[in-house]
């Protein structure tokens, strides 16, 4: 009968990942260390001359964060490290977010804990965003019905007027108002990933 081994691992840095206008903890964003000490760099550059390297789920210059945007990397030396965390998975509709340094230290502190070097995202979701208003009195129309023109997304103002599209394709839509009694306006808008634009729009009486 043999002995089992239990090998534990220390985490080095620890995060999590949300949206930065809702605050919503995202899943499955990619974590990547870019760069790091150079221990960490000849690490990896031995690596990766295993021609699996970049088909490998597992690898130690990158994770992925947990369905409550949780992630962590382990058993990393001591050094300065920079991040880049994205939402592959979700094309144009979240920007990628570069974090560090982010210094990792050897040793626990005086309470016998190890130190864990704390790397917290907010990935900006690609949106459109503004007040809708009434031509002949210039106040607010609440309930205008908001949308892109060939997406079946559609958003009410609210009391103030105010509405967001949120989480959109990158590129140049053409935003949609209607209202009854109004003229139905449009707007062609230009999005960038993780970008937001303000698109104030007056309808007209009809």
């Amino acid at each position: 009968m043999s002995a089992s081994t239990d090998i534990r691992h220390v985490v080095s840095i620890a995060g999590s990942v949300q949206d930065s206008v809702t605050d919503v903890r995202l899943g499955q964003a990619l974590v990547e260390i870019v760069d790091g000490p150079p221990e960490f760099l000849a690490r990896v550059q031995t690596l990766s001359n295993d021609p699996a390297w970049r088909r490998r789920q597992l690898r130690i210059d990158r994770t992925t964060s947990q369905a409550d945007g949780i992630f962590y990397f382990v058993d990393l030396p001591a050094g300065a490290y920079h991040l880049r965390v994205s939402l592959p998975g979700l094309g144009s509709r979240y920007g990628a977010v570069d974090l560090g340094p982010v210094q990792v230290r050897a040793g626990r502190d005086a309470d016998g804990r190890v130190f864990v070097a704390r790397a917290d995202a907010a990935l900006p979701p690609t949106h459109i965003a503004g007040v809708v208003t009434r031509g002949d009195t210039l106040q607010a129309l609440a309930d205008a019905r908001v949308r892109l023109r060939g997406d079946g997304t559609v958003v009410a103002t609210n009391e103030e007027g105010r509405y967001a599209l949120m989480k959109l394709i990158a590129g140049t839509p053409t935003l949609e108002v209607s209202a009854t009694h109004f003229v139905t306006a449009s707007r062609k808008v230009s999005l960038a990933p993780g970008q937001g634009q303000t698109v104030n729009v007056v309808l007209q009486p009809a």
